[in-house]
């Protein structure tokens, strides 16, 4: 989602999901409503984050020696990580208001865990790899992946199982012969 609330769809999306659970399962993730707010504060909040930063890095350049160095260096070290904090408590938001719009959509509640194992197997993420979690702008894979497990067996209503994905097959199959190998669409 794009700050002025737009959203943007792109063939990837459908070509690599299985069914069209998981990709409403995306969807309804990124179209909370409180997702959108979280965009507007979090520029607002990085430009507060930007200038607090700059004047400590001043401070630091005024102060000198090591200890203005290291005054240089928290300045830039708190600009680049607390904006990934409220970023990751966002995406635990938009996850949880996800999954309620998805299953009152009519799509199954799995929906979205498929859909974040999914991301995690296209991208490898998860265990294994080097990256520290501080620079991650939402919750690790894994975490995610247990929370909306969490929820999926907190939830009460049923949802529906299968869905016919006639149509989303269809849709995929058109995608692919226009934009790849028109002979892989027969498959």
């Amino acid at each position: 989602a794009a700050t002025a609330g737009n959203v943007f769809i792109q063939k990837g999306l459908i070509l690599n999901f299985d069914s069209e659970s998981e990709v409403a399962g995306v969807l309804a993730h990124v179209l909370d409503p409180g997702s959108q707010r979280h965009i507007a504060h979090h520029v607002e909040r990085t430009q507060t984050l930007y200038i607090l930063s700059l004047l400590g890095a001043l401070a630091g350049m005024f102060v000198g020696g090591e200890a203005g160095e290291g005054m240089i260096m928290g300045s830039q070290a708190a600009s680049a990580s607390e904006p990934r904090t409220y970023s990751r408590e966002d995406a635990t938001e938009a996850d949880r208001m996800g999954m309620n719009y998805l299953v009152s959509a009519g799509y199954p509640a799995k929906g979205l865990l498929d859909s974040v194992k999914k991301i995690q197997k296209l991208y490898g993420l998860g265990g294994g790899n080097n990256i520290p979690t501080y620079l991650y702008t939402h919750p690790g894979i894994d975490v995610r992946i247990g929370y909306i497990d969490h929820l999926l067996h907190r939830m009460n209503r049923q949802t529906p199982e299968k869905q016919d994905n006639t149509e989303f097959l269809r849709v995929q199959a058109l995608l692919r012969a226009e934009y790849t190998d028109p002979q892989s669409a027969l498959q």
